[in-house]
């Protein structure tokens, strides 16, 4: 029930937050088309609009709902709601990517870029390799015995011989595996065989690698390393990535523009300082 009324309450505010917005938006575009020489308060609508509010019987709320949003915003209300403020942040940010638009880079700076930021699209390295298992549950204090016999028995029978679903326990996962990374290796294993794998010659048993889950002999049949991707298999993403860098850089240039018509003075009726709030955090100037 309080999840219920909690998510109404909330759903609620930002209905009046995004009602707000769109009244802001809207006198916004009314001052910047009034004549240079026109008072703020005077309130422009259409024909059609009063028209229809007459109609509905709706003007007098109407208007006492516009006055009361215009002296919000004249008495710098707009200033001290965190929420609307970074709306109306996102929406000028917006506006002035829109002013500036990018075209679609191309293969040639795709790879440029890629080349540039290599770090950043690497495929990980990969292992294939078998498993022999022993079990904790099932060999208990036996489990170090058993498993440097079965390591014995594992170096000394022929690889041609070797049946590995005949030696050591089940594993879920079975005993061969093909091209898993260090992430997807621990995932199954635990960390400890990560490492331990990460160590093994190619083509001979290593262990007993003991891990939470009991005995592992382990036998590394091929390795890919860790290598920069190729244009084709991540054209997506840098070009997802390179157009946010552009517009950056784009958004950067537009604001040092802007800045040479504002500037800094101290007003003692200005916004208190405990109302203004950064844009990245929660926590007031102080």
């Amino acid at each position: 029930m309080n999840r219920r009324m909690t998510g109404s309450c909330v759903a609620a505010f930002l209905a009046g937050a995004l009602a707000a917005l769109g009244l802001a938006h809207a006198f916004a575009r009314a001052v910047h088309a009034a004549p240079a020489d026109a008072a703020l308060d005077v309130i422009r609508i259409t024909p059609a609009q009063h028209r229809a509010l007459d109609a509905a019987h709706a003007t007098d709320r109407w208007l006492d709902d516009e006055i009361l949003f215009r002296e919000a915003l004249r008495r710098g209300a707009v200033y001290d709601d965190l929420i609307v403020r970074r709306e109306l942040q996102r929406r000028a940010r917006a506006a002035l990517l829109e002013e500036k638009p990018l075209p679609r880079p191309d293969d040639a700076a795709l790879q440029a870029y890629l080349d540039a930021h290599a770090d950043r699209y690497q495929a990980p390295a990969r292992w294939s390799f078998q498993q022999v298992y022993l079990s904790r549950a099932r060999h208990g204090a036996r489990l170090d015995a058993d498993a440097q016999a079965l390591g014995a028995k594992l170096n000394a029978v022929p690889e041609s011989e070797l049946v590995l679903g005949e030696l050591g326990d089940p594993f879920p996962a079975g005993s061969d595996f093909s091209e898993l990374t260090a992430v997807q290796v621990e995932a199954d294993f635990g960390a400890t065989v990560a490492r331990a794998l990460a160590q093994c010659a190619i083509g001979r048993w290593c262990g007993p690698v003991i891990s939470p889950l009991g005995a592992h002999w382990l036998r590394v049949t091929r390795t890919a390393p860790a290598r920069t991707l190729r244009l084709d298999e991540v054209r997506a993403r840098l070009r997802s990535d390179l157009l946010d860098q552009e517009r950056q850089q784009a958004l950067r240039q537009s604001l040092d523009a802007l800045r040479s018509r504002y500037r800094i003075v101290d007003d003692p009726a200005a916004p208190r300082a405990g109302a203004w709030r950064t844009a990245d955090s929660d926590e007031a100037i102080p």
